[in-house]
């Protein structure tokens, strides 16, 4: 079983002062604790978020068709942009099961995948330590 981020993007806006729509849900974005791994929906890391558990003990999630980001949305070829809180690199696939790397996702770095990595955009399918 897999666990949400302890505060979703809802708990951000709920917390806040006003109503919050669907679509401030959508964008205000989670931030990224220490010792994570958030892969967001959208660039600039915004939108819905995943958080696996899995890279806070450097293992693997070795399919994304099988996970969801927290608005419910598979994740697999879904991600825009990354943040690595964690103190190792990991590596990214686009393929389940990690074949055929494409992107290493460095220690504490942010990735975007837009401009010169836009080739990145939607395409991680797996996630593991190198």
């Amino acid at each position: 079983m897999v666990l949400a981020p302890t505060v979703s993007a809802l708990g951000l806006v709920v917390g806040g002062v006003g109503s919050a729509s669907a679509s401030d849900v959508d964008v205000m974005a989670y931030s990224c604790q220490d010792n994570e791994v958030c892969f967001y929906q959208h660039s600039n890391y915004t939108g819905s978020v995943f958080v696996p558990s899995e890279l806070k003990y450097r293992s693997a999630v070795v399919d994304f068709g099988i996970r969801n980001f927290v608005n419910g949305v598979n994740t697999d070829n879904a991600v825009s942009s990354v943040k690595n809180t964690t103190g190792w690199m990991f590596c990214a696939y686009d393929r389940p099961y990690q074949k055929n790397l494409m992107h290493y996702l460095r220690i504490d770095t942010d990735d975007n995948f837009v401009g010169d990595k836009a080739h990145l955009n939607d395409r991680i399918s797996s996630v593991g330590p190198c």
